[in-house]
């Protein structure tokens, strides 16, 4: 069971020290950082990277922990998974394109990080139960 920042016995402890973005070993600096603060940090970095291939496994190296702590984390706090999460970013982000703009699909498919068209088709199709240009056709009519 993962505790949250209400209760106080459980948060994870980091040591750095940050002098120009590098980090260094002599002097050590103890700071404490709860899941929240964990989970809001990779909540912000999907939404910033959304379009680019992002892993659990490298959200967890950069977030110094552990991928089935980051996993179980995710899911108790946001209530979803975390490919989840960033399925239902891209998506909403594809609606948002399909609906605004005259971009070509395949354009669009590449700019939230959907290289294959083919598969960004068929998540599409799966998650809002049509094709993305029967979408756009659908609410621009």
């Amino acid at each position: 069971m993962i505790k949250t920042s209400k209760e106080t016995d459980y948060e994870i402890v980091s040591n750095y020290s940050k002098q120009d973005g590098n980090i260094e070993k002599d002097n050590k600096v103890t700071s404490v950082i709860t899941i929240e603060d964990i989970i809001d940090k990779v909540r912000n970095y999907i939404e910033k990277n959304y379009d680019k291939d992002i892993t659990l496994n490298d959200l967890a190296e950069k977030f110094a922990v552990s991928v089935a702590y980051l996993s179980k984390a995710f899911r108790i706090q946001t209530g979803v998974s975390f490919s989840r999460y960033l399925i239902n970013k891209r998506i909403e982000q594809a609606k948002k394109l399909l609906v605004g703009t005259d971009i070509p699909i395949s354009d669009i498919s590449k700019s939230i990080g959907y290289d294959d068209i083919q598969y960004f088709y068929r998540i599409f199709k799966r998650e809002v139960k049509c094709t993305p240009v029967n979408f756009r056709r659908r609410v621009r009519n």
